[in-house]
């Protein structure tokens, strides 16, 4: 099985960023030219970094990138650089959370003593290296697919269930909201119905 990123989400994602970079330093700097405003230099500053980090983004999307999931293990396509994996070298692949909340939660892999991936900066205790691999819902498939694929052949070695419980609890919020705006509705409907006319 191959999973693969998203490249047109992220390209979309990408060029937005690009985009919003561009159209606030260019306004920024009309604003200053036409003597509307004074100082846009900070403003200036960030609207450039947005657009440098908007340009390094679409530029990683240059290098492919893909995971091969099989019985024996992985292979990784990062950055231009070809790792191959057994299951015996990944002591844990999970979903962890980019900050305090699940907004951008992220696929690592945590790997047993002396094992490596070409292409990637790794975090290093005990002497195992983690890293990121990708954002959980920037894959091609959905999360929950992209984790069972994995579970399928990696086993006790992939755990995603926490994540995978905030959104079951998302979607049942979701759906329960919806369905009571839906009955308010027609409640609504129903005693508007048969109101008195006058």
């Amino acid at each position: 099985m191959r999973l693969q990123r998203n490249t047109a989400k992220l390209l979309a994602f990408y060029l937005f960023i690009v985009v919003t970079g561009a159209g606030g330093w260019l306004a920024a700097t009309w604003g200053e030219a036409q003597g509307r405003y004074t100082n846009t230099g900070p403003f200036r500053v960030c609207a450039a970094i947005f657009f440098i980090c908007g340009i390094a983004a679409l530029g990683s999307l240059l290098w492919s990138f893909y995971i091969h999931v099989d019985e024996h293990g992985l292979t990784l396509r990062l950055r231009g650089a070809t790792t191959r994996l057994s299951w015996e070298s990944v002591e844990l692949l999970t979903v962890e959370k980019a900050g305090e909340g699940w907004q951008d939660p992220r696929l690592t892999i945590r790997l047993v003593p002396g094992a490596t991936i070409r292409g990637r900066i790794a975090r290093k205790q005990d002497g195992r290296c983690t890293y990121e691999l990708l954002g959980v819902e920037d894959f091609a498939l959905p999360a929950e697919d992209v984790l069972a694929i994995l579970r399928r052949y990696g086993k006790d070695r992939v755990d995603g269930r926490v994540y995978l419980g905030f959104r079951e609890a998302v979607r049942r919020v979701t759906v329960f909201m919806a369905e009571r705006e839906q009955a308010t509705g027609e409640s609504a409907e129903r005693g508007g119905g048969d109101g008195p006319t006058g």
